[in-house]
């Protein structure tokens, strides 16, 4: 990304270095969790919020980072803070720069997993749509023999550009040792010009894990639908909505009555409605691009 893009952000993320220091949290680093939102995204950053103070007996310190324009609303983010307990920085992007606020609050992930790495145990970077299902211990006690773990997607595809991207990046584990820290280098070498582009992110992360050679270190996990996933079956720990499925009113539903985690019929209820709603919106989507 060129300077005329990248020079409000990068200001952002000096002042939230200066910021993390003044936390003191270098001599007692902890495991942390991280989401990246859009003032349009804090509703589902409500939704992670509740389900993960909800299902979890034990508390990682949480991260999120808002992407700020002229459309954001302060009151929006200050009502999450009254409500749950999560440290808050702020990327204030220019004019020109918001034109991509989409594309950059995507692959701005891995600059922020850079920023907080020196003072953590360990990162796990989830999409802003991601809802805990289930108590995150037993998934950080497996992950304890790994320093990486990624999300293999063998279906997704880019779009028209058809570029094969078998890597997830909306789910991120890096332990801050010398092999995290190498990958994390890597993916940001490989997207540092492309902030401004569509599934630059997808493109980096599968960069590191196959042409740095990543794929071929024991300690780095590829796992498939255990840990995280957007469908049910089988249940993984963390479930999130891609697509327009966020959107669908089954979703809102669901995420907010995710408390009731031990009656998987339900759950599958659930989810079989969200997939039928999101199938007709599909279909009226579909409809609306014809008539035009």
């Amino acid at each position: 990304m060129n300077d005329f893009y990248f020079s409000s952000i990068n200001q952002s993320i000096n002042l939230i270095k200066l910021k993390i220091d003044n936390l003191n949290l270098l001599n007692k680093k902890k495991d942390f969790i991280v989401l990246i939102s859009t003032h349009d995204y804090l509703k589902y950053v409500s939704n992670f919020l509740d389900s993960y103070y909800k299902n979890n007996l034990s508390y990682k310190k949480i991260f999120i980072f808002t992407i700020k324009n002229k459309g954001f609303k302060e009151k929006n983010i200050s009502l999450l803070k009254r409500k749950y307990k999560f440290y808050n920085f702020e990327i204030i992007i220019d004019d020109n720069s918001s034109l991509y606020i989409n594309e950059i609050s995507a692959n701005i992930r891995f600059h922020i997993i850079n920023i907080l790495m020196p003072y953590s145990k360990s990162i796990l970077y989830l999409d802003a749509d991601s809802i805990v299902l289930k108590d995150l211990k037993k998934m950080y006690d497996y992950f304890s023999r790994y320093s990486i773990a990624l999300r293999k997607h063998p279906e997704h595809r880019n779009g028209s550009l058809n570029h094969y991207y078998p890597i997830k990046s909306g789910f991120i584990y890096i332990k801050n040792n010398n092999l995290g820290r190498d990958f994390l280098n890597s993916a940001i070498s490989d997207i540092q010009n492309n902030l401004h582009i569509w599934y630059a992110d997808q493109k980096a992360i599968s960069h590191a894990y196959f042409k740095i050679g990543f794929n071929e270190i024991s300690n780095v996990l590829l796992f498939q639908s255990n840990f995280f996933d957007w469908k049910l079956y089988p249940e993984p720990y963390i479930y999130s909505a891609k697509g327009i499925r966020k959107n669908t009113l089954f979703f809102t539903y669901f995420s907010k009555m995710n408390r009731f985690n031990r009656f998987f019929l339900f759950k599958k209820v659930c989810f079989f409605l969200i997939t039928i709603e999101n199938l007709i919106r599909n279909i009226f989507k579909l409809f609306r691009k014809i008539f035009k």
